[in-house]
C-alpha cells in the first residue's frame, strides 16, 4: 500500500518536472545547429567505421534530441531536423506531426509546406500500423490548402513533389483525381526543386493511370513533360540536364503513356549478351519472357538469384526465357565474392568483360545482357531495381514491376498462366520437380 505522505511526494516532483518541462527555453538557431553540426561529425564518424545498425543510429538520434522541446521548435528548425530522419530515429515523429499541424493553419506557403511536412511524418507510423487514414486525411487537407500555389514558387516546392509522389497506394488512390489536376495546373515558374521533383509525382499517378480520366491524365502528363523539358533546354549542369531529360524520357514512355501492359515490348539495343543469339526480344518471340533489371551494384538484386535459379530450373525445355537485363554503370561490383569495385569508366568493353566471371561466381544460370536504355527503364516504368516484367509468347508485356524474390508459385502461375492461353505446353504443379519429368498439355 502506499503511504499518502508517498503519493503527495511523487505528486509534487511530477509537478516540477512538468514545471521545469513547461518553463524549458526554446532552443536557438545556434544551439541546434552546435547539435546538428555534432551529429553529423559522430555519424561520419560511424559510417566510415562501418557496421552502423539502426539501434546506433537511434542512440545518436536520441543523444542529438535530448533536450530538444519540439513544440517549440520554430519551422525551419522542425525542416531541419525533419529533414536528417532525426524525429523518426528519436520516436518523436508523433510530436513533431503535431507542431506541423500547427503550423499548417497559417494560409500561406509556409503552413502548405508545413502541411506536406506533417504527412512525410505520419508515414512510418502509417506502415508501422498498416492504417492510412491519417496520411489521407493529411493529404485532403494539403490539396485543399489555401498556400499550396504560391509553395509552388518556392524552394520548398521539391518538398510537395516529393511528398505527394511517395504516397502509399491506400492515401494516394483516394485523392487521385485532385492529384491529377495538382499536376495539370503546376505553374509554369515553378521553382527549380519542383521541377526536379516532377518525376517523383509523375511516376505515382502512371501507376494508377488506368484509374483516373483519359484526357485528364493526359492533360496532366503533356503538362508536367512540356515544364521538364523547358528546364532541361535551360540547364547548365551537366549533371542536372541529364536527370532532367531522363524526366522527360519518363514522361514520354510507354509506362506513362499507358501503353506498356497489353502492348507490345518495347525493344531494347542490345550491346553485349552472355547468348550471341538473342539480339532484341524479336528472337524470344513465341516464349514467354521474364525480364529482370538488375545491376551488379544491387544487393537486393543480388539477394534474388536464388529465386530466380529456381525458376530458371522449373522451366528448363519449356518455351520460357529468363533474361537479366542491366546497363553500362561505369563501375562493375564483385558482390558477395568480395574484392573492390572495378572502374570502368568510359570502358564499356572492360565491363562487358567482367560479366562472365561475376555470372559464374554467383551462379547465374541465366543469360545477361547489357542495354544501351538505362537499367532504369523509363518505358517499362522502373523506378528501383530489382524489377521484373514478364512478357507472353506473342511479344505483348502482360505483367510489370514484380520482384524475382519471394514465392516461386506466385510468378509460376502467371507463367503458365501465359503458357496455357499459348496453347504451350506448361511443367504442371509448381511443388514437382522442374527437370527431368513428362510434360503434360498446357
Amino acid at each position: 500500500m502506499v503511504k499518502r505522505s508517498g503519493m503527495m511526494a511523487f505528486a509534487a516532483c511530477a509537478l516540477a518536472a512538468v514545471a521545469g518541462y513547461a518553463s524549458a527555453e526554446p532552443i536557438t538557431d545556434e544551439q541546434l545547429k552546435e547539435k546538428l553540426d555534432a551529429y553529423q561529425a559522430k555519424y561520419a564518424e560511424m559510417r566510415q567505421a562501418g557496421g552502423m545498425t539502426r539501434e546506433m543510429l537511434e542512440n545518436l538520434s536520441k543523444e542529438t534530441m535530448q533536450g530538444v522541446d519540439v513544440s517549440s521548435l520554430t519551422f525551419d528548425q522542425l525542416k531541419q531536423v525533419q529533414q536528417r530522419n532525426l524525429l523518426r530515429f528519436a520516436g518523436l515523429e508523433s510530436e513533431g506531426a503535431q507542431r506541423a499541424a500547427e503550423f499548417a493553419k497559417e494560409p500561406t506557403a509556409e503552413g502548405a509546406s508545413a502541411s506536406v511536412l506533417r504527412i512525410m511524418m505520419l508515414m512510418n507510423k502509417a506502415y508501422e500500423q498498416d492504417d492510412f487514414t491519417e496520411v489521407s486525411a493529411a493529404v485532403g487537407q494539403t490539396l485543399k490548402h489555401p498556400g499550396l500555389g504560391e509553395l509552388l514558387t518556392t524552394s520548398d516546392a521539391g518538398l510537395v513533389m516529393r511528398g505527394l509522389g511517395s504516397l502509399p497506394q491506400e492515401a494516394r488512390d483516394e485523392h487521385l483525381t485532385a492529384l491529377c489536376a495538382l499536376a495539370a495546373s503546376l505553374p509554369a515558374n515553378m521553382d527549380k526543386s519542383g521541377v526536379l521533383g516532377i518525376r517523383s509525382l509523375a511516376s505515382s499517378l502512371a501507376g494508377a493511370a488506368d484509374k483516373l480520366d483519359r484526357d485528364a491524365y493526359e492533360q496532366a502528363r503533356t503538362h508536367m513533360a512540356a515544364i521538364v523539358a523547358a528546364a532541361a533546354s535551360a540547364a547548365q549542369d551537366e549533371r542536372e540536364k541529364k536527370y532532367l531529360d531522363d524526366a522527360v524520357a519518363f514522361l514520354n514512355s510507354a509506362y506513362a503513356k499507358g501503353e506498356l501492359l497489353n502492348h507490345e515490348a518495347p525493344d531494347f539495343e542490345i550491346l553485349w549478351s552472355s547468348d550471341e543469339s538473342i539480339t532484341s526480344l524479336k528472337d524470344l518471340r513465341g516464349k514467354v519472357v521474364v525480364v529482370d533489371f538488375w545491376a551488379t551494384w544491387c544487393g537486393p538484386c543480388r539477394a534474388s538469384f536464388p529465386n530466380v535459379r529456381e525458376l530458371v530450373k522449373r522451366y528448363e525445355g519449356y518455351p520460357v526465357a529468363v533474361i537479366g537485363m542491366t546497363s553500362p554503370q561505369g563501375r562493375h561490383y564483385p558482390g558477395d565474392k568480395g574484392g573492390e569495385p572495378v572502374d570502368c569508366t568510359n570502358d564499356e568493353a572492360k565491363e562487358f568483360g567482367l560479366m562472365p566471371g561475376f555470372m559464374k561466381d554467383h551462379e547465374m544460370t541465366w543469360p545477361v545482357m547489357f542495354s544501351r536504355q538505362n537499367v532504369f527503364n523509363p518505358d517499362f516504368g522502373v523506378s528501383g531495381i530489382p524489377h521484373v516484367a514478364i512478357i507472353d509468347p506473342a511479344g505483348k508485356v502482360r505483367y510489370n514491376g514484380l520482384h524475382p524474390g519471394g514465392s516461386l508459385k506466385e510468378k509460376a502461375e502467371k507463367i503458365d498462366a501465359l503458357l496455357a492461353e499459348a496453347g504451350l505446353q506448361t511443367p504442371g504443379p509448381v511443388d514437382t520437380p522442374a527437370a527431368g519429368e513428362e510434360k503434360t498439355g498446357g
